[in-house]
């Protein structure tokens, strides 16, 4: 929004990238079960994406610049009293098995939604118009 660079401080590290409505439909899903007091249904869950839909964090970095059409990115050298994993994953096995849920958005579409919404933000629009457009787009008519 201001022209600065995004700094990246582990640009190869891998994240579980998911669009936000990814685990609210989890949440959702897994509070109906719960009301209906449906079997195998307790302790906790995680909802994220497909093991195989990594991106890292530069990938990811310069992907959203480039479809905003503005943006740079940095990366910041040694750093060294910054310590984090440069992988981090969730399982969400359980959830596939016993919710039979699964994320809806690969991680080229989750991007491009995020990156969509920034960008019509950076246009003015409303931030519920577009919350709302993103909200049909993923769970249709409701």
């Amino acid at each position: 929004e201001n022209n600065n660079s995004i700094v990246l401080r582990n640009p190869k590290s891998t994240r579980p990238w998911q669009h936000v409505l990814e685990p609210i439909s989890g949440y959702l899903l897994l509070a109906n079960k719960l009301y209906n007091k449906e079997k195998n249904v307790h302790g906790s869950f995680n909802f994220g994406p497909n093991s195989s839909e990594t991106k890292n964090v530069e990938e990811v970095a310069l992907e959203i610049c480039k479809i905003i059409g503005k943006g740079k990115v940095r990366i910041k050298e040694n750093i060294k009293d910054f310590k984090e994993a440069n992988l981090l994953q969730l399982n969400c096995d359980k959830s596939f098995h016993y919710l039979s849920w699964k994320p809806r958005w690969d991680t080229s579409k989750t991007l491009n939604m995020t990156a969509q919404w920034y960008k019509r933000y950076l246009n003015g629009d409303k931030v519920r118009d577009i919350t709302m457009d993103h909200l049909y787009d993923y769970f249709g008519n409701f």
